[in-house]
C-alpha cells in the first residue's frame, strides 16, 4: 500500500486520547518517569503497551525479579512497539484485541517477589508475596496484576481497608481475559498488613500482605580520584529490601542489558535506605579500577562509605582520546519537554570519563526537533579541555538510512525525510546529496546502528565516497554490524570503524552515554576538530571495555602499507580491560588469520610477525563474556579500524563482497521506484543516478578483481 495511505490514520491516531476504557476522566498514571527504550511516537501505540513498560521497569527495581525470564517476556511484547508504528506507512498496525492480548499473556507470566497476581469472577489469589519489604520513613509499594477471568467486560475498583496504610485507590474496566497493572504507592509507617480489596460488582476479594518493617538509614557516599578530591562516577546502590535505589531528586536509571538502577553522583550524595545488608558499585569509564563493597547499615552507624578510584590505564597518555558519536539527550518525551540541559549532559559525561560526547540533534517520528536550541556549530561553553560537548545533527531519513554529521558549522535542511504526516514527507534529499557541501567544509559522516539486512544506502555512499565511516558498536546487533562492516571492508572501500550508543538521556531505561566509544589518536592534545579528522582517518578502535592498541609495521590503524610480494610483517597489540578477555583475533579479509593466546585476561602485549598472503587489510578484534561492568551489550568487545596492505601494486577487492551488493542494488532500484515518494522525476532521477552510479563503480571494480595480478594493476580505478 502507498504510504500516502497512512496520513490520514497517523493524524487520528495522534488524537486518540491516551486514556484506557473506562479511565477517560484520569490521566495516565506515571510514578516512575519513561522507562522504554523505544517511546518514539509514544502517542500513536496502544496505551495498554505504555502500561505493561511502567509495569515491567517499576518491577526490575526489584534486584531479586526473575530478570532473565522477564527480558524474555519483554522481547515478545517490544515487536508489538514497532508493527503498532505506521508512520512510514510499511507495517501493518495491530487490532486493539490483539494488542489486549499478547499484553496480557506478557504480564502474566512475569515473576518478582513482591508480586501480588488475583483474579476477579471468580475471586481469587493466584500468586501472593510471603511478606512485603517496607521501609519507616520512606514512600513504599507493592506491584499487583488483576484479571478477568471471566467471558464478559468487568469494572473492577482496588481499594486500601482501613488501617494504617493508604494507597490511591484505582478502577479499571477489563475485558474478557485481559490483565492490567497496577503500581500501588502506599503512604503511612506502621501496620502489619497491607490490606486491600479487590471488588468487581458484588464480588469482594480482600487480601492482606504481611510486612517487615525496617528502620530507615542515611548513607553518604563519597567518590575521590587518586589525590583525594571529589570526582563524578556512575554508582549503582542495591538496598536490603532489593531495591535499586537514588538520592532523593536525582534521575534514577536502568541499564538496559540487565536492568541495574543507576545514578551519576557529582562526588558526593546522600541516600536514605533501609537497614540491613546494602551493596554498592562504583565505575568511572575504561580506564579506572571499579569498587563495590556491601556494608550492614545501622541507624546507629557511621553511615559514610569513601571509593577512592585507582586509574589503571591513561589512554590520553598515549594520545588516544574516547568519544561517543550518538547521544541525544532529549528524544521521544510524550510531553515534548525537554528534560536533559547541558548540564546534565557534562555531568554524564565527566561521570563516565569520556572525553568527547556528539549530541545529535533529530527529530522522533514526527516534527520536534530535539535540542534544536543549543546547536551553535561550535563546541559548548560547557566543554573543559578534557571533556568536549558538541550539538551536531543525525539525519533521519526513511529510505536511506540514519546518518550522524560531526563537526557541523550549519544545521543541515531539512533534518529528516520521507515521514507522511511530515513537514517532509517526501524521500529526498539523499543522504549524498545532503552531505554534499557540509563535508566540505569539515563535516564527517558515519552511518549509525546499521546491520545486516538493514544496511540501507551504506553501499552507495561508501562507492560515491560520501561516508567516512559506520557504527559496528552500539545499538545494533554487534555481529550483524560487524559482518556489513567486514563486507564493505572486502569491498575495498576503506571505512573506519566507530561507535556511539544512541543513548536517549531523558529515558530512564536506555543505554548509558559512553559505554560503548570509539577511541581516536590525535597525539600530544585533544581539540574537537583534530577529534573528528582522527574519525575520518581511521585512526581509531571502538570498544566497551578493553583498551586495543594495534600496529603493523609500526603504523596506526587506517595506514596504507605498500609491500613488493607476498611476506612478513611485525604485528604490535597491546590490550588492556578489567573486564577479562576472552580472545585477541587478528583478521586479514575477513578471516581470523591469527588467535593471540592470553596470559590472564586483563593484560596483553604481544609482539611477533605475521605472514600477508596478498593485498587485503587486517584488524584486530577482541571478544569476552557478558559481564556487570558490560552495561550496554551482551558480551565484551573491541575492534580496530583496519590497516591497509597493497603488495605488488595490486588493490584489494573480494568479487563475492561485490556481488552481494551488486544483488542488494537490484533491491535497492526496487525500493525507490515503488516504494519512494518524490515530489518530482527530477528528485527521483537523481537518486537513481546515484545508484546508477555506485553500481557502475562496483561492476568495474569487480572487473578488474577477477583479472590476472598484472592486468590489474593497470586496470585498477
Amino acid at each position: 500500500m502507498n504510504r500516502r495511505c497512512w496520513v490520514p490514520l497517523a493524524i487520528l491516531l495522534v488524537l486518540l486520547p491516551a486514556n484506557l476504557p473506562g479511565q477517560s476522566g484520569e490521566p495516565f498514571f506515571n510514578p516512575y518517569g519513561l522507562t522504554e527504550d523505544t517511546l518514539d511516537g509514544l502517542q500513536m501505540r496502544d496505551p495498554r503497551h505504555r502500561l505493561f513498560v511502567e509495569f515491567f521497569s517499576a518491577m526490575l527495581l526489584n534486584q531479586r525479579a526473575d530478570r532473565e525470564a522477564a527480558f524474555a517476556v519483554y522481547g515478545q511484547v517490544r515487536p508489538l512497539t514497532f508493527l503498532q508504528r505506521n508512520v512510514y506507512g510499511d507495517q501493518a498496525v495491530f487490532a486493539a484485541a490483539s494488542v489486549r492480548a499478547q499484553i496480557s499473556v506478557a504480564l502474566w507470566n512475569l515473576s518478582s517477589p513482591e508480586l501480588l497476581k488475583v483474579e476477579v469472577d471468580p475471586p481469587v489469589v493466584l500468586v501472593r508475596p510471603p511478606r512485603l519489604q517496607f521501609t519507616r520513613g520512606l514512600e513504599n509499594r507493592a506491584l499487583v496484576l488483576v484479571r478477568n477471568g471471566s467471558q464478559l467486560p468487568q469494572t473492577v475498583s482496588l481499594e486500601p481497608v482501613d488501617g494504617a496504610l493508604y494507597f490511591r485507590p484505582r478502577q479499571v474496566r477489563l475485558a474478557p481475559r485481559e490483565v492490567h497493572p497496577v503500581i500501588v504507592r502506599v503512604w503511612g509507617e506502621d501496620g502489619e498488613s497491607l490490606d486491600l480489596s479487590v471488588r468487581s460488582g458484588r464480588r469482594l476479594l480482600q487480601v492482606s500482605l504481611p510486612l517487615a518493617w525496617n528502620p530507615a538509614c542515611r548513607l553518604q557516599i563519597r567518590v575521590l580520584d587518586e589525590s583525594g578530591r571529589h570526582v563524578p562516577a556512575r554508582v549503582e546502590v542495591v538496598g536490603s529490601d532489593g531495591l535499586g535505589r537514588a538520592p532523593s531528586g536525582t534521575y534514577l536509571r536502568y541499564t538496559p542489558m540487565r536492568a541495574g538502577a543507576y545514578f551519576h553522583t557529582r562526588g558526593i550524595s546522600s541516600l536514605v535506605l533501609p537497614a540491613g545488608m546494602t551493596r554498592v558499585r562504583v565505575a568511572r569509564g575504561f580506564e579506572h579500577r571499579h569498587q563495590e563493597r556491601i556494608v550492614d547499615l545501622q541507624p546507629a552507624g557511621p553511615g559514610t562509605l569513601d571509593f577512592r578510584l585507582e586509574r589503571f590505564h591513561d589512554a590520553a597518555a598515549r594520545g588516544w582520546y574516547s568519544g561517543d558519536i550518538h547521544i541525544h539527550p532529549n528524544l521521544v518525551h510524550k510531553t515534548m519537554d525537554q528534560l536533559i540541559n547541558p548540564v546534565d549532559i557534562r555531568l554524564q559525561t565527566v561521570a563516565e570519563d569520556l572525553n568527547v560526547a556528539n549530541l545529535l540533534v533529530c527529530n522522533s517520528q514526527g516534527a520536534v526537533l530535539y535540542d534544536r536550541q543549543h546547536f551553535t556549530g561550535a563546541p559548548h561553553p560547557l566543554s573543559t579541555p578534557r571533556h568536549i560537548l558538541y550539538w551536531s545533527q543525525e539525519l533521519r531519513p526513511a529510505l536511506y538510512g540514519h546518518i550522524g554529521v560531526l563537526n557541523l558549522k550549519r544545521f543541515l535542511e531539512p533534518p529528516y525525510n520521507g515521514f507522511p504526516a511530515s513537514f517532509f514527507p517526501f524521500d529526498y534529499p539523499s543522504n549524498a546529496t545532503a552531505v554534499r557541501e557540509v563535508r566540505k567544509e569539515g563535516a564527517a559522516v558515519f552511518y549509525v546502528h546499521p546491520s545486516l539486512g538493514r544496511q540501507r544506502w551504506i553501499p552507495v555512499d561508501a562507492a560515491l565516497g560520501t561516508v567516512d565511516g559506520m557504527e559496528i558498536l552500539g545499538l545494533s546487533n554487534t555481529q550483524g554490524s560487524n559482518t556489513l562492516y567486514r563486507l564493505l571492508l572486502d569491498c575495498g572501500w576503506r571505512l573506519s570503524a566507530v561507535a556511539g550508543t544512541d543513548a536517549f538521556n531523558n529515558v530512564r531505561r536506555h543505554k548509558v552515554l559512553g559505554a560503548d566509544r570509539v577511541y581516536a589518536y590525535t597525539g600530544d592534545k585533544l581539540s574537537y576538530k583534530d577529534w573528528v579528522r582522527a574519525l575520518q582517518q581511521g585512526r581509531t578502535f571502538v570498544s566497551n571495555g578493553p583498551l586495543l592498541y594495534f600496529r603493523v609495521q609500526g603504523r596506526l590503524p587506517g595506514s596504507e602499507i605498500a609491500l613488493d610480494e607476498p611476506g612478513p610483517v611485525e604485528l604490535e597489540v597491546e590490550a588492556y580491560s578489567q573486564v577479562p578477555m576472552e580472545k585477541v583475533e587478528i583478521l586479514f579479509n575477513s578471516e581470523v588469520l591469527q588467535e593471540i593466546p592470553l596470559q590472564n585476561g586483563t593484560k596483553l602485549n604481544h609482539r611477533g610477525t605475521i605472514r600477508v598472503p596478498s593485498s587485503g587489510w587486517m584488524a584486530a578484534r577482541i571478544w569476552g563474556e557478558e559481564h556487570p561492568l558490560v552495561v550496554n551489550n551482551p558480551e565484551l568487545f573491541a575492534h580496530t579500524t583496519p590497516v591497509y596492505l597493497t603488495v605488488g601494486g595490486r588493490p584489494y577487492a573480494d568479487p563475492e563482497a561485490l556481488e552481494f551488493f551488486l544483488e542488494r542494488f537490484q533491491e535497492m532500484r526496487r525500493t525507490s521506484l515503488a516504494g519512494g515518494s518524490f515530489e518530482s522525476l527530477h528528485q527521483q532521477r537523481e537518486v537513481l543516478g546515484q545508484l546508477a552510479e555506485a553500481e557502475r563503480i562496483y561492476r568495474e571494480r569487480l572487473k578488474w578483481s577477477r583479472n590476472s595480478p598484472a592486468d590489474a594493476a593497470d586496470s585498477g580505478p
